[in-house]
């Protein structure tokens, strides 16, 4: 299943408390990359935060997932998970077809 995860960073958390995990950050995300849980990684323009693309078996492995990550772990993001299932218009469009 395919899984959208936003990321942005708390109100109470500084700029400057990220910077000590940032290196633990981005070596585990390339990990799990290189796991192939997580399939793609954005960050936002213009501002912080950032989105990945999730390959897991539910939302709830994809949240379990993302604790190896230091600044999820320590409860630095405000995080959203959402199932993603193809686009329900392609079917409409295919049966229009015949």
């Amino acid at each position: 299943m395919k899984i959208l995860v936003m990321y942005r960073p708390k109100s109470s958390i500084k700029p400057e408390d990220f910077m000590p995990l940032q290196g633990k950050q981005a070596g585990e995300v390339f990990k799990l990359m290189g796991e192939g849980a997580i399939r793609e990684a954005y960050s936002f323009d213009g501002h912080t935060g950032g989105a990945y693309i999730m390959e897991a078996d539910s939302v709830d492995a994809a949240r379990e997932t993302l604790q190896r990550l230091p600044f999820i772990e320590r409860d630095m993001f405000d995080v959203s998970f959402e199932g993603l299932m193809p686009y329900r218009g392609f079917f409409a469009v295919a049966q229009a077809m015949g």
